[in-house]
Order: structure tokens, then sequence, then C-alpha cells
């Protein structure tokens, strides 16, 4: 028979599990047992309530373990148990440290120091930017019911939110016209669209821009779209991780710097390899310029004329001459 107990504040700190996962947690359970006990302060639930909900589901007692005050706060305490516990968006973790920096800290009694954390500190639990956290605290304070839970869902990201949510209640809503399951089908056609195509970069965004305009996707909607696709990509590798991975390889490696990193290499292949990504980022952004040479003399600002000669009396003559060059070489 299961024991009833209230939920503490920091209990709700994080978002709902959805219906999948939470049956997935009690397929668990009633396979293995509660594997880790409910953490109950004062009589109130700080840590566990899913597993509380599993086991009255099950019909179980639950594993409870009594923490106190020397255990440390309680609403730290939860967001370390669980920030490696549950897969969670910037935008969702922008929500918590919001709401982190407006609770209380320590034991829920008349004698408990009231302070809270500050944004710096819950950003830093959060492991996102105080700018972030401010843009969440705007979507909390201003923000529809229907924009918040867009954000807790992982649906648009925090910072187009809080834009949003200085429009009236009104527009915020109009500008919400897609279900989630709509956009996560949209992001899932932007991505069958590029992969069928074989493309990145550039040629990946034209793909975006011509699906937004086939489904009229608003800005709000386009970057919803977009923060779907980016949590459902695997994490980038950091630039450590990265450049162990292409001297295991031999091969470039994308980081979450931004930058490809290489294999150890001797000076003169690392100079040719960065003369190569200079050349192919040069054609491509050329071959990007899909107007006749005539109409880019207007675009030129006049106060570029000078650079612009410049620059097409150095790459002009290099251009020709690794043309003649190129073609000597492949039929050579």
């Amino acid at each position: 028979m299961t024991t009833a107990f209230p939920l503490h504040p920091a209990a709700e700190l994080f978002p709902v599990m959805d219906e999948a996962a939470f049956a997935a947690l009690v397929a668990d359970i009633a396979a293995h047992g509660q594997r880790e006990p409910i953490l109950v302060l004062d009589g109130q639930v700080i840590d566990g309530r899913h597993r509380l909900r599993a086991c009255e589901q099950l019909g179980l007692d639950p594993l409870v373990r009594q923490v106190s005050a020397d255990d440390g706060d309680p609403f730290g305490l939860v967001v370390s148990l669980n920030l490696h516990r549950r897969h969670l968006s910037e935008g969702q973790r922008a929500i918590i440290a919001a709401r982190l920096a407006t609770l209380p800290h320590g034991r829920p009694d008349a004698n408990a120091q009231i302070c809270a954390f500050t944004q710096d500190e819950a950003a830093q639990h959060l492991k996102v930017s105080r700018r972030t956290v401010q843009h969440a605290r705007a979507v909390l304070d201003h923000g529809i019911d229907e924009l918040q839970a867009a954000v807790k869902g992982g649906e648009i990201s925090v910072s187009a939110a809080a834009e949003l949510s200085r429009l009236p209640a009104d527009t915020q809503r109009a500008a919400l016209t897609k279900t989630p399951e709509e956009i996560r089908a949209i992001a899932r056609e932007v991505k069958a669209r590029i992969k069928e195509a074989g493309v990145c970069g550039p040629s990946a965004v034209k793909i975006f821009d011509q699906v937004a305009a086939d489904q009229h996707l608003s800005g709000i909607e386009q970057c919803a779209v977009v923060e779907v696709i980016k949590a459902e990509e695997p994490p980038l590798p950091t630039p450590s991780e990265a450049k162990r991975i292409a001297q295991q390889n031999r091969t470039l490696v994308l980081g979450s710097d931004g930058r490809y990193h290489g294999p150890e290499v001797s000076p003169e292949s690392a100079l040719a390899t960065e003369r190569w990504l200079a050349l192919r980022e040069g054609l491509e952004s050329l071959c990007r310029i899909d107007t006749d040479p005539e109409s880019l003399i207007d675009c030129v600002p006049h106060y570029q004329h000078q650079n612009l000669s410049a620059w097409l009396a150095q790459a002009v003559p290099l251009i020709t001459r690794f043309d003649q060059a190129w073609k000597g070489a492949r039929h050579a």
C-alpha cells in the first residue's frame, strides 16, 4: 500500500514526464523494482514524484529516503540529480533557472532564511547564460500559457519566445498557429529533403526556406522548426573530442566551436588544408551569386569601389591561372 506525500516546490522544478517516458518508467519498475529512492524532506517529496506515481499505479510500497537540511539546499540537490537524467533543451533549462532564481533556499518552514538564487547562480546550475535566464523570466512574466508550454516542450527557442512575449496576448496566440506535431512533421520533411539532396550549408538553408514558403510559416514557426531539428541532431563533439576523433580517423571533424579539426600533420600539410578550405569557401561563395555581372555593379557601395578593384586585380589572375592548371592536371 503506497503512502501519499505532498510535493515540495523543488520537486516541481523540472517538467512532467510525457506519457511515453512515464510508461517506460512504470514498465522498468515492474520488471526490475524501484532502483532509486524517493527523497523526502519534512514529509514532502523533493525528488521522485514520477517514481512515486509509478509505485502507486503498480500498488507497490515506495522506497523512500529521508533527507535533512544537512544534505544541502533541496533545490540545488534536485537540479544536480535531474540534469543528467533528463534530456532538456536550452529553453527548458532556462525556464527552470528562471524559476530557481525566484524560489527560496532551504527548509520550507517558518524559521527558514528566505533568500533567492541570483540569476547568475541559477544560470550556472542549469548550464545556460544569464541572458538566456532573463529571456526565460520574460516568458514566465509576460508569455501566455501556450507560449510557456511551447518553450517547456522544446518547440520554440527561449529567445524567440521572449520577443513574442512582448506582444499582446492575442498576437502571441495568433503566432502559435501550428501544433507541436505539425512543427515536428515539418522538421522531418526538411531533414528528409536535405538528406535526399545530399547537401549542407547554404544549399540546405535554401531547402529550408523553400519548405517554410510552401508551409506559409511565420518567423516564430520557422524558429520552432529549427529548434526541433537542432534538438534531434546529435550534439557536435567538443574541440578536444573533435581533435581526438580526427586523429583516430585521419579526417576533418566539425566541433562544437563551429570549426573543422584535423589530425596532427606536418606544417606543410596543415598549410595545404588551410589553403584548400579557403579555396573551397571562396568558390562556393561565388557560386551562390545568382545574377548577371552587370547587375552586380549597382550592388557595390561607392566606398568599396577601390577595395573591389584591388580584390579583382588579385583574384581574377589567380582564378584564371588555377583554372588553366586544373584543366591541365585533369587531362594529364
